[in-house]
């Protein structure tokens, strides 16, 4: 994207004095301290090299309560900005990524100068967050017309610049606002397999970090017979990008790779051995003992750190897992020994066997989020629509609620107020679900009472870190 094509642009908006009303949404995330501790800049929850990380305590006042964050909407704009201007490019992905979805027309200024950098994959992100902001905003625009006339031809002559695909946009002159939003809808939907389309280049990509965080997005988009994308990436020189490789192959649940993370019992990495082994055990494959036994003798305290995070991950319910903590107990390096610390915790959470409710009618999406819930030990509760979903939040009590908000018979705003205003399910913990458009529906749902919120697609890593803050 041209410097002079950035200007043009810039001064497009203000051509028109005409306000945009841009609503907004966040995502409640970990402090930036903690979401910026790591070099690599990855999604995971916690990865075996963070060894100085503390994990955030439960809830202290009653078992199952946690007080709903306040939702700022406004600050979480302004620290994504922030963090796209001073942030390495690695780390500029996910802020991208989530800019997309809830940025208005001024966080422009702070993408197009990205466009620029050396590596192809932040340039490419960037221009995708950049034609999501402009075709939401013309799409939230119908029925408001908030915009004027010429600004929205700025807008989609801008958009033109950007891809040819989005020409017609300017022979669209639609009476029905409600077809309009429609088109828009699906050119935005459309946009959503960008990342998974990008394969090719993010192999090339010079950025070894840029790499690594990136297959993290990747594998959040491709199906399971489509594994072979991500094998490729198993020869990458830069062990983070194996490590991470590693990870989203057994989130995928493809049992046929088995054979091929085996080579990586004994990876003279500890993020790759780490992950691997956890990624076998998760995939049905139980022979690690060993490998995690020479792990905790090694000389290298990250080696021994990293053996007690797959303890800590895979140990629930597993005596002999746990007794091998009794192997560095006595270790002389305190990282060793923090790291024994939140592993015990982690496996005692999990063996609580914490009640998750979710309230969705995505089939789909119910069948891999309760695969990977009851992968971590999580007792599941689930409803098909708003009704049933109220009933089982009165009967079963769960710690947790992931609700859809647009869901049939009872739509979920209605479902939250009915949960927040009972004597009995007002302290349970709600994370709203909603697609990309829902950013009015966002602002009501934290004025009702929400904690948190995730926007389809999400990684199961978003959610999992939900459960930890709030319960």
């Amino acid at each position: 994207m041209s410097e002079e094509n950035e200007a043009g642009f810039e001064q497009s908006l203000e051509e028109e004095d005409t306000p945009v009303d841009e609503e907004v949404a966040t995502d409640y995330s970990p402090s930036e301290s903690e979401e910026d501790r790591e070099e690599s800049g990855l999604e995971f929850e916690q990865s075996p090299e963070e060894t100085g990380r503390q994990d955030r305590e439960p809830g202290k006042d009653e078992p199952g309560v946690a007080a709903p964050p306040e939702l700022d909407l406004e600050k979480r704009i302004d620290l994504l900005k922030s963090q796209l201007k001073h942030l390495p490019n690695a780390k500029k992905i996910k802020p991208l990524k989530e800019m997309a979805y809830i940025g208005g027309l001024d966080s422009l200024r702070y993408i197009l100068p990205l466009s620029r950098y050396s590596s192809e994959f932040v340039r490419k992100i960037a221009r995708n967050s950049v034609i999501k902001i402009i075709l939401r905003v013309l799409r939230e625009d119908e029925g408001k017309s908030v915009l004027g006339i010429q600004q929205k031809k700025n807008l989609v002559g801008f958009l033109v610049g950007l891809d040819k695909k989005y020409v017609n946009l300017k022979n669209m002159e639609l009476r029905s606002p409600k077809t309009t939003k429609q088109i828009l809808d699906i050119l935005i939907q459309e946009d959503i397999n960008f990342t998974a389309r990008t394969l090719a280049e993010i192999i090339c990509d010079s950025d070894n970090k840029v790499r690594a965080t990136a297959v993290k997005l990747i594998a959040e988009m491709i199906e399971e017979k489509e594994t072979t994308l991500l094998v490729k990436l198993l020869n990458d020189p830069d062990s983070r990008v194996k490590a991470n490789v590693i990870e989203s192959l057994a989130a995928l649940g493809n049992r046929n790779v088995v054979g091929i993370l085996m080579k990586y019992k004994r990876d003279k990495d500890n993020r790759v051995r780490a992950n691997a082994l956890r990624s076998l055990w998760n995939l049905g494959y139980k022979d690690i003992e060993g490998s995690l036994r020479e792990m905790l003798r090694d000389e290298n305290p990250q080696m021994r750190s990293s053996a007690v995070w797959v303890i800590g991950e895979i140990g629930h319910k597993q005596t002999n897992f746990k007794e091998m903590l009794g192997l560095v107990e006595g270790d002389d390096d305190e990282t060793v020994l923090e790291s024994i610390k939140r592993a015990e915790k982690k496996i005692l959470w999990r063996e609580k066997g914490l009640r998750v409710l979710v309230i969705d009618d995505d089939k789909k999406f119910l069948q891999m989020f309760f695969k990977r819930l009851a992968g971590d030990g999580f007792h599941i509760l689930a409803a098909f629509d708003g009704k049933a979903g109220v009933e089982v939040a009165l009967k079963q009590r769960p710690d947790i609620i992931f609700l859809n908000l647009r869901i049939p018979l009872v739509n979920g705003l209605e479902v939250l107020r009915t949960l927040k205003s009972g004597e009995n399910t007002r302290m349970i913990p709600v994370v709203v679900i909603c697609d990309f458009n829902s950013s009015v529906l966002i602002k009501k749902a934290s004025a009702t009472g929400a904690s948190d919120y995730l926007i389809k697609p999400f990684a199961y890593d978003q959610a999992k870190t939900k459960i930890q803050l709030l319960v």
